[in-house]
């Protein structure tokens, strides 16, 4: 196994040629240590970029793909551990980025094509709440700096946005707290019935 940070790469493409790309880090995942990304923060690696963007070319990819790098800590080099070829679980973090993939895939889709977006915004940070949640626990008992943990987890203020929670319409976030207390309960487990799971009902 490669040890080091993940980065990701995100890019949409018509017909071989870059309309827009978004590259992030990811600060936290659920389960710890190889799970999904919660909270994540948009930067550049221009080297996972540049090889992702030569495979993506040469395959003529049409519509979104995304990528997972490990930035080997000693060598500082990107290796590819994992390809989407879909709208993955962070979209969020393109969005608040400034690259709203959704809109450019309708719009490719509305007229065959869409004007390139030049770059993305670097540190912007994002946040799975309700994965924040789950692996809370595990984070804290694996951080070295318990105080600063704690201090970054509910005090840090500078997330832009939230995949699950909006203050403008709540009731969809505490419906799935809810749920997942009932189930809590019920199974005396918490069991998952989302894609995170590989099932769904």
């Amino acid at each position: 196994m490669v040890e080091g940070e993940t980065i990701c790469v995100a890019m949409v493409f018509c017909r071989g040629q870059l309309r827009g790309k978004v590259a992030y880090q990811q600060i936290r995942e659920y389960p710890a240590f190889g799970g999904q990304a919660t909270c994540r923060i948009s930067i550049s690696n221009k080297t996972a970029e540049d090889n992702f963007q030569k495979l993506m070319e040469h395959l003529k990819w049409h519509g979104v793909c995304q990528a997972d790098f490990v930035v080997d800590k000693i060598t500082n080099t990107p290796h590819l551990i994992d390809i989407n070829p879909r709208f993955w679980g962070s979209l969020a973090q393109s969005i608040a980025s400034g690259v709203g993939f959704p809109n450019l895939i309708y719009q490719m889709a509305l007229n065959g094509d869409v004007d390139t977006v030049d770059g993305f915004k670097e540190g912007v940070v994002t946040r799975w709440l309700g994965g924040e949640l789950r692996g809370f626990v595990q984070h804290y008992s694996y951080a070295e700096k318990k105080m600063s943990f704690l201090r970054d987890f509910f005090f840090s203020g500078s997330t832009k946005l939230y995949d699950d929670f909006s203050f403008n319409d709540p009731v969809p976030f505490f419906a799935w707290c809810t749920d997942s207390l009932y189930r809590l309960a019920k199974y005396r487990k918490a069991k998952s019935h989302e894609s995170l799971a590989g099932v769904w009902e």
